[in-house]
């Protein structure tokens, strides 16, 4: 697997067909549409940060709302913010 830090937009599609949960490059008002309209608590997504390069956020769908934790990866180690 390349490094996150450096995925290419044909790496980033490959991910989105191997892994159900990343959706790639979406903002974060989209992927509350998308965890919204399926009304499931517990129902998370995991998208690239559009305003920071080489971060991620993980979305999370919790009762009627959604929540978006930002996950910072850095070498040799992950720092969930």
């Amino acid at each position: 697997m390349p490094e996150l830090n450096s995925l290419t937009h044909q790496q980033t599609a490959l991910l989105c067909c191997m892994y159900r949960w990343f959706y790639g490059d979406i903002t974060a008002d989209h992927a509350k549409q998308i965890l919204l309209q399926a009304r499931k608590h517990g129902s998370f997504l995991v998208r690239s940060r559009q305003t920071v390069e080489h971060q991620f956020a993980l979305s999370i769908c919790l009762d009627n709302d959604v929540i978006h934790v930002i996950v910072v990866f850095e070498v040799r180690y992950c720092n969930v913010l």
